[in-house]
Parts: structure tokens; C-alpha cells; sequence
């Protein structure tokens, strides 16, 4: 990942980046949140529903609307 100060142009000779800047993430590091469970098996009678998951105890939306693909 690279992270320049804004209003920089990145071409000219001597830009830098953020100290500590670039950095490598490995791509399992990257968004893997400790899983809570599974859901059960849903069936929809739409073709490629949106689908909204709310925690039952809080009632809060968790994350965005997802796109789900059947069959996966």
C-alpha cells in the first residue's frame, strides 16, 4: 500500500510518501473478522436478492446490504 500527503504530485523527482510509507499487508490480513456463526439455508423467490442482516440482541444493521449469489 502507498499513502502520499495530499496535493503532492507523485511524479516529480524527490516526492515522498508518509514516513513509514509504503507498506506490505499480506492479503489474509486484510479484512478477517473472527466469524460469528453461520446462517442457516435461505431461499428467495427473486432472482439475485439483497439481503440485510440485523443483530437480533442490538438491532443494529450489520454492515452493508449484501448481493447474495445462490448456489455458493
Amino acid at each position: 500500500m502507498e499513502c502520499c500527503p495530499r496535493n503532492v504530485d507523485i511524479t516529480a523527482v524527490g516526492a515522498q510518501q508518509y514516513p513509514g510509507w509504503p507498506r506490505t499487508i499480506s492479503q489474509f490480513d486484510n479484512d478477517n473478522p473472527p466469524s460469528w456463526g453461520q446462517l442457516g439455508e435461505m431461499t428467495f423467490d427473486v432472482e439475485n436478492p439483497v439481503v440485510q442482516l440485523i443483530d437480533a440482541e442490538s438491532a443494529q444493521v450489520d454492515g452493508d446490504p449484501r448481493q447474495v449469489t445462490l448456489g455458493q
